[in-house]
């Protein structure tokens, strides 16, 4: 039951509490999905190397958009996933032009795909 509140006793006078009162459920995308395809064409493409699926563990407009329409939506971008909403987060330059070209050729990729559907 996610509605329960926690109370832990901290040293120096120090209490805190929390409730959860919300979760959104887990979602992944298939890689057989017109969107992975054509992002995964995308990163070959630009990179020369085939990408790497990982498994986000937060929660981000993916899982509510996904779940709640049931269409195929993934995440992408420059950076090192591990150190997103850190003191440690940040991404190069060139990583970041390069992440607006994959975006750029994914969308024709999208259109190319659906033509041949």
């Amino acid at each position: 039951n996610f509605n329960k509140k926690y109370s832990i006793e901290g040293n120096a006078k120090s209490t805190f509490a929390y409730e959860i009162i919300d979760s959104t459920p887990a979602f992944e995308c298939s890689k057989s999905s017109v969107v992975s395809r054509s992002v995964s064409r995308a990163i070959i493409k630009k990179l020369n190397s085939k990408p790497q699926f990982v498994h986000k563990t937060g929660t981000g407009d993916m899982n509510l958009l996904g779940n709640k329409m049931n269409i195929p939506v993934l995440t992408y971008g420059p950076g090192n996933p591990h150190l997103s909403h850190t003191s440690n987060e940040h991404i190069m330059i060139d990583e970041f032009l390069t992440s607006i070209d994959i975006y750029q050729n994914s969308i024709e990729n999208v259109f190319n795909l659906i033509q041949r559907i």
